[in-house]
């Protein structure tokens, strides 16, 4: 399958052998959830707007994921790591203007 332009660059595949992230992943975790490009842009707003940060797509992903389940949390204590910053100004504000 060929990858698609997006704004998550950091999600967007390319596992480097002997990454010991990926049988990490496989071992830890329970269950994903599809955003689409429209939620992460979505994401990044919100943050920038709520919080005064301005994030990658890669950690914006998380943010659209959890607001996408949010239903499902609602009432439960919940933590969304934000771990990319590594955008440049121009594309961030094509990305969410």
């Amino acid at each position: 399958m060929q990858a698609r332009e997006t704004l998550s660059d950091g999600t967007a595949g390319g596992i480097e052998p002997g990454a010991v992230s990926f049988p990490l992943c496989q071992a830890l975790v329970t269950g994903t959830v599809l955003v689409s490009e429209d939620e992460i842009r979505a994401a990044m707003r919100d943050i920038a707007r709520h919080e005064r940060w301005i994030i990658e797509g890669a950690a914006a992903v998380a943010v659209a994921g959890m607001q996408k389940l949010a239903r499902q949390y609602q009432g439960k204590r919940v933590a969304v790591v934000l771990c990319g910053r590594n955008i440049v100004l121009d594309k961030f504000l094509e990305a969410v203007g």
